[in-house]
């Protein structure tokens, strides 16, 4: 070894020598450490960003609900003093009022790309003497195929989904 460098790499040196074995799993060690943190980071970022397209590609960005009904208390007269209990009113079937016209007037703006109304709630389904309750979510197949492509992802058929207005 050159005696111009210094003592501690000439410690070093030597003691990597002497326990090849051992700087060996060392050095192994690290590596598939730092492997495993980089193919983590990658899947944790692969992971995310399917995430993202998924939420975000299926889930409407801005959603528009009717006005609740809201619950208000009646003001005694003054003479004595009340401790008020307010029960929320059950809240009616309501649809969102002239939802055509407001779909209409979203899909001119010049700032929105995809309009897509839908409608969702419970609703009973009877079977001979069978009765349950389920949720049932409705769409446009004319607007929703433009906001999620179905059709694209069939492999064998169609997409049928029957139009029916009440």
């Amino acid at each position: 070894m050159d005696s111009h460098l210094p003592f501690e790499i000439i410690a070093a040196v030597r003691f990597l020598r002497e326990g090849l074995v051992q700087t060996l799993l060392i050095v192994v060690g690290v590596a598939v450490g730092v492997s495993v943190i980089v193919f983590m980071s990658a899947l944790l970022n692969g992971v995310q960003a399917n995430i993202l397209n998924r939420v975000l590609s299926t889930q409407a960005q801005v959603v528009i609900l009717p006005r609740k009904d809201v619950s208000r208390p009646l003001l005694p007269d003054g003479s004595a003093k009340v401790l008020r209990v307010v029960q929320s009113r059950t809240q009616r079937q309501v649809t969102v009022d002239q939802w055509r016209k407001l779909r209409d007037s979203f899909a001119r703006t010049a700032s929105v790309d995809v309009v897509s109304p839908m409608a969702s709630g419970p609703i009973f389904i009877v079977r001979g003497s069978a009765k349950r309750t389920v949720t049932m979510t409705g769409v446009d197949p004319d607007h929703y195929y433009h906001f999620v492509a179905i059709p694209d992802d069939i492999v064998a058929g169609t997409a049928r989904l029957a139009v029916r207005t009440f």
